[in-house]
């Protein structure tokens, strides 16, 4: 089975154009109260249990195993899978930091990162931002998210295979290694536990299994996740964040696709959310510095509701526009130095 409906693809871009814009909205929230400016906050930013940053983040998780799940289909050709996922990723992030750090050097007079040169390693293989809370290096963008994400691709063709032929043993697999690795976190790992790939396992493995064996929401799985996504945001639920993370996200997500696939949208609604979806990468790889560079100029001063919302809608459109033209130079690069092979002869 592979989902080729537009329907279906159209819950996609909807689901990955909001999460990219709750990410920004949050980090633009951040930053106006790390920069010290007195202004109103930009929509809401956090709830009883979560915030609107981790639920975007999480969107973004399941839809990965979902997209990857779309896009494979009944075969996967491991080669074909890898050179996909690297052209998907690389280009695209080496284009971002070379342009980024060549910006920040031009604004700043120099050159982040430290004489351990060795250390660029870790940008080269995108995962300076995931390593960075163990080794200081040359990390600009993308932050934890890049690192962690390619681990997970790297995981994927195993996980399809359980997906397709042991889905309930994975389930209960993933499900037990989550519990287990939840209650002793601190016992087993360093690194924060929103960042790491196996607390982050049951999203990904959620969005593979939700298109393979529910792709289609019905309205009374939308309901009952109508009110799981509530019971967190209303009321202070007392459990670990991660786990709420998890709740919140597969909830959302269920709405979202039940919108998607039920909602009929305009024509230009749909090309707007088509927009968002097709750059909210590369936006998201750009955005924290787009956002960092233009808040310090308004250091310590105050911004009026009208004034923090245009100065948000300002970052918007940086950000993707940045993304866009980020993508297009990216992908010219990449059709210049790795051509796409000659087309099989009838």
């Amino acid at each position: 089975m592979k989902p080729t409906t537009r329907e279906r693809l159209f819950y996609i871009d909807l689901i990955r154009a909001l999460s990219v814009l709750l990410i920004i909205t949050f980090h633009f929230n951040q930053q106006i109260g790390s920069h010290s400016i007195r202004a109103p906050e930009i929509f809401k930013q956090t709830f009883h249990s979560e915030n609107i940053g981790s639920l975007g983040i999480t969107l973004f998780i399941i839809l990965s195993g979902a997209a990857l799940m779309i896009s494979s289909g009944n075969s996967l050709s491991v080669a074909t899978y890898a050179r996909k996922r690297f052209l998907a990723i690389f280009p695209l992030y080496w284009t971002g930091f070379l342009l980024t750090a060549a910006a920040l050097f031009i604004l700043h007079g120099h050159v982040r990162g430290d004489s351990s040169h060795w250390k660029f390693i870790l940008t080269i293989l995108g995962m300076d931002g995931f390593l960075y809370y163990r080794i200081p290096n040359y990390y600009l963008l993308g932050e934890w998210f890049i690192g962690f994400i390619l681990i997970l691709y790297v995981a994927f063709p195993l996980l399809r295979q359980a997906v397709l032929r042991r889905p309930v043993l994975l389930a209960v697999a993933v499900s037990a290694v989550y519990i287990a690795v939840t209650l002793n976190y601190g016992k087993l790992f360093q690194i924060d536990v929103v960042h790491n790939p196996i607390t982050r396992l049951p999203e990904f493995v959620f969005g593979m299994l939700f298109v393979r064996y529910a792709p289609k929401v019905r309205w009374h799985f939308a309901v009952t996740a109508v009110i799981a996504l509530c019971i967190p945001l209303i009321w202070t639920v007392p459990v670990p964040h991660i786990y709420v993370a998890l709740e919140t996200g597969i909830a959302a997500f269920t709405i979202l696709a039940y919108a998607g696939q039920t909602i009929s949208f305009g024509p230009r609604t749909q090309k707007v959310i088509s927009f968002l979806s097709t750059y909210s990468f590369a936006a998201f790889l750009v955005h924290h510095n787009i956002i960092g560079e233009l808040l310090v100029r308004f250091m310590n001063g105050a911004l009026s509701h009208v004034e923090v919302y245009f100065l948000y809608v300002i970052v918007l459109a940086l950000a993707f526009t940045a993304g866009k033209l980020l993508t297009t130079l990216a992908d010219a690069l990449t059709r210049f130095f790795m051509p796409a092979p000659p087309a099989a002869q009838p």
